[in-house]
């Protein structure tokens, strides 16, 4: 047991010492906000309707969700994308030097532009389970070459675009009939073609309900 114990805790210093950096994990809500503006640009790239003064637009309130100088990062690549930009070398050795964690994500990222998209394959296994989908923007990014590569993240963009609109409509709409049916009942109520009263529950249940005891 004491040969174990001296193990573990060998262990958990070793890790210690080598990165003194906090974990990470993808910031999901970032993360949609970054499917949405991907897909948007993307639909309208298909329609011709995209222009790149839209970009500020897609991106306002993307910088108020990045809480962490991870989330500087997934922001960094996500403006690349929809810039049609690489991130500049001061922006990314800015984000390299707040913690060692996030200078090994840079430098796997700086390889990737430099191999055009190829990286050690636990290097990228590492990166997507920190920074989750949108660091996939930046491989698709690198590798101009591969074109089906964009067109796949950007058909899962549109997905979650078209869903989220869809949503955000059949809201406005539940809404909007909501008020309806209100004011509906309102006018009949006033009209006296519904009309209610209390009435005494059970003696079980005591108390009163109402009860409506006309309706036009």
């Amino acid at each position: 047991m004491g040969c174990a114990v001296y193990v573990v805790r060998t262990h958990s210093v070793d890790r210690v010492e080598v990165d003194h950096s906090p974990a990470t994990s993808p910031n999901r809500m970032l993360e949609l906000v970054a499917r949405y503006a991907v897909g948007v640009k993307g639909l309208m790239q298909q329609t011709g309707q995209w222009k790149p003064q839209l970009t500020s637009t897609m991106l306002d309130g993307s910088d108020n969700l990045a809480r962490s100088d991870a989330d500087a990062l997934r922001v960094l690549i996500l403006k690349g994308w929809m810039n049609d930009a690489w991130p500049s070398e001061s922006d990314l050795a800015s984000i390299a030097t707040k913690n060692d964690s996030l200078k090994r994500d840079v430098e796997v990222i700086r390889s990737m532009k430099t191999m055009q998209g190829q990286v050690d394959e636990d290097a990228w296994k590492r990166l997507v389970l920190r920074h989750g989908w949108i660091v996939r923007l930046a491989r698709a990014q690198a590798d101009e070459g591969n074109a089906a590569g964009r067109e796949f993240l950007v058909t899962q963009a549109t997905g979650t675009a078209m869903a989220l609109l869809i949503g955000g409509m059949m809201g406005m709409l539940a809404a909007v009939a909501g008020v309806v049916v209100m004011f509906l009942a309102i006018s009949r109520i006033r009209s006296g073609k519904i009309q209610f009263t209390l009435v005494p529950r059970t003696r079980e249940t005591g108390g009163f309900c109402w009860r409506v005891l006309r309706f036009i």
